[in-house]
């Protein structure tokens, strides 16, 4: 380890570095099969799964425009996962929201998912883990402050 002071920009490609070594890690571990959609798209299902948005509101919060956005919705409806309404109150915005079918994916999925970061994660001892907890805890309060900004 380094006593020196840490650069923003050497953090940020460790941060990187580690993030793709991780998603590699996972994706081994859950065959093809297994995940029926990407994970952006499941990604999409788990925002949606509490309160339906607008498109554009997806595409704000994946930073992707409104048509890319579009499109993957559109995935995600002719699957049977999403569907499109139509708002009483202003009749040109249209949510999305996650159908039954659609939730039973996500959770299914998610499921998976957990279990499966759960296995690598297991060998850590509890003061390891309770490191990356405070550490992720950090992580969550920069990126708060920053979109807060």
């Amino acid at each position: 380890m380094n006593d020196g002071p840490v650069d923003s920009k050497e953090l940020a490609e460790r941060m990187i570095q580690v993030m793709h070594t991780f998603a590699h890690a996972v994706k081994n571990r859950l065959p093809p099969h297994e995940m029926r959609i990407p994970p952006n798209q499941l990604h999409i299902l788990k925002m949606i799964s509490h309160n339906p948005m607008t498109v554009s509101e997806l595409a704000r919060s994946h930073q992707v425009s409104p048509p890319t956005m579009s499109s993957m919705v559109d995935k995600l409806v002719k699957k049977g996962l999403m569907e499109r309404e139509r708002s009483e109150e202003d009749r040109r915005l249209v949510h999305v929201s996650i159908t039954r079918d659609g939730e039973k994916l996500m959770s299914k999925a998610f499921s998976r998912l957990m279990g499966e970061v759960s296995k690598i994660l297991e060998p850590l001892s509890n003061g390891e883990k309770e490191q990356i907890m405070n550490t992720f805890d950090i992580l969550e309060r920069a990126i708060s402050a920053d979109l807060s900004t």
